[in-house]
């Protein structure tokens, strides 16, 4: 049933990157109405970060150390940094900006997922890395195979709400709308 929510020391408390764990920049709700910044500007930025993070974690050998990453004084900040992807308009770009911005953020994903849950090392374990590691960009719910596949589409947002993977019309959250049928005009 539904209990009210109160702070006690009997009550138990879910964080937030913990509500969908398979979207990784959930870290946070980014509360902003929109990215104040770019699409581009800020793909270039995570990758800026990020790379300068790999950069001071390397190995003897110069292989990045993903445990060295996450202990970086950085990497929380860059954690928070990724979750501004959620508010990423991608609507107003132009076909090329979507290609480079697609380009350039799955760079940055695909590193980020290593990070956050290891380097697979079997066929069978990448099919199910790339459909399971998701990322909420512009509020839609993407996997990484999505990005491969090149079904990171701004027109997504002219779809109706809901999805296999994550449930239909939940009254909070993102939605995966993949497989769903445009809106007419």
């Amino acid at each position: 049933a539904d209990a009210l929510f109160k702070a006690s020391e009997n009550s138990l408390y879910r964080l937030q990157c913990h509500m969908e764990p398979s979207v990784l920049n959930s870290y946070i709700v980014w509360s902003a109405e929109a990215v104040p910044r770019g699409c581009l500007e800020l793909a270039e930025a995570l990758e800026d970060a990020l790379s300068r993070i790999e950069m001071a974690s390397l190995d003897k050998d110069n292989k990045v150390d993903h445990m060295k990453i996450v202990s970086h004084k950085d990497y929380p900040r860059f954690e928070y940094a990724i979750c501004e992807l959620q508010k990423a308009e991608m609507g107003p770009m132009k076909e090329k900006e979507l290609l480079a911005f697609s380009l350039n953020l799955f760079r940055v994903l695909i590193r980020y997922a290593f990070v956050k849950v290891g380097i697979y090392s079997s066929e069978n374990d990448r099919s199910y890395f790339l459909n399971q590691v998701k990322f909420n960009v512009g509020g839609y719910i993407y996997t990484l195979q999505d990005w491969i596949d090149g079904e990171v589409d701004f027109r997504k947002a002219r779809t109706a709400l809901g999805g296999d993977n994550d449930g239909c019309l939940r009254e909070f959250g993102t939605f995966d709308e993949n497989g769903l049928v445009y809106i007419p005009e």
